[in-house]
């Protein structure tokens, strides 16, 4: 779970492809975000950037842009037998 200042978002990702969106600022949820992972496990934010990274349990990484609200690139592993654990931008 990570916390957007730009936006006012609360971001969560779970069980499903999709990466939930609760703006706290109006009070409810905005669109969610599709991945192409069927699961996501971690999330991380990069301040500078506006841009979230996503690692799934198909070791798919998957960067979003939150000012074009889309999937600005992604990382597809050449095999699916690992899982992504833990995204971090320095």
């Amino acid at each position: 779970m990570i916390y957007n200042p730009y936006s006012c978002d609360l971001v969560t990702v779970g069980a499903s492809n999709e990466i939930y969106r609760l703006n706290l600022d109006l009070g409810r949820f905005q669109s969610p975000f599709e991945s192409e992972c069927p699961e996501m496990t971690c999330l991380d934010l990069n301040n500078s950037l506006n841009v979230a990274a996503v690692g799934g349990i198909d070791g798919r990484v998957e960067l979003w842009d939150f000012d074009q609200k889309k999937r600005a690139a992604e990382l597809v592993p050449k095999t699916n037998d690992e899982e992504i654990t833990c995204v971090k931008f320095q």
